[in-house]
């Protein structure tokens, strides 16, 4: 697909990433937790799914803020609750990312948060200074990103993308009658909330702790910056 990888390396985005990694505990991000049953609704009420409407509320959320520094973004599930979190290297203000957030009936409430197993978290956006808002989807397996791809983001299991079979083709990105999301297949995309255009950028994602974990086509694709 007409994208490239996105690598992101922890120990730019997180805190204390290094004592984390000997501890394997440590609050490394802000979350706010939302009603999942209820922001289903609201993305729904929106003619999206959930997933898609929390990924234009993430990016709404970065470009108001328009962090001067390296901001990841990803999230979790705690039963019946939809945990959104950010994390930065650095002490940040979140005030504006925050209020995007806030401002949804479904919102429950924020707080700093200790990392949940890396198994569990999805990182979905991420901020690049300094100005663009940056959409992760997964890749395949062995790193495939080739034709039409979709993935199943209630699937707390599996977070790989699938070429899309017959059936599915013709998904919407905002389909709310399924299961799946399609990838979108262009770089860049936008949309328009409450008379403003916000615009992001697609990537496929590869988050590492060290640049000895990355694969050879993104060390090509590395190479060619």
């Amino acid at each position: 697909m007409a994208f490239p990888f996105q690598v992101v390396y922890l120990d730019k985005v997180f805190r204390d990433f290094e004592s984390f990694m000997r501890n394997k505990t440590g609050p490394l991000g802000q979350a706010h937790a939302f009603h999942f049953d209820e922001f289903k609704k609201e993305a729904t009420a929106k003619g999206s799914t959930w997933y898609q409407f929390m990924l234009n509320m993430i990016v709404e959320g970065m470009l108001e803020q328009c962090w001067k520094y390296p901001v990841i973004v990803y999230h979790a599930f705690s039963e019946d609750v939809l945990l959104i979190y950010w994390a930065s290297s650095r002490h940040g203000d979140p005030t504006k990312f925050s209020k995007t957030l806030i401002d949804l009936d479904s919102f429950m409430e924020e707080g700093q948060q200790y990392l949940p197993r890396l198994d569990r978290i999805r990182f979905c956006a991420y901020w690049e200074p300094p100005a663009n808002a940056v959409v992760i989807w997964p890749a395949g397996y062995d790193l495939d990103t080739q034709g039409k791809r979709v993935f199943d983001p209630n699937d707390r299991t599996d977070h790989l993308t699938h070429r899309a079979k017959v059936r599915d083709v013709g998904l919407s990105i905002n389909d709310t009658d399924s299961s799946y999301v399609r990838v979108p297949t262009e770089e860049h995309g936008s949309f328009v909330r409450r008379g403003r255009t916000y615009r992001f950028i697609n990537r496929w994602g590869w988050v590492t702790s060290t640049h000895l974990d990355l694969p050879p086509q993104i060390i090509s694709q590395e190479g060619q910056k």
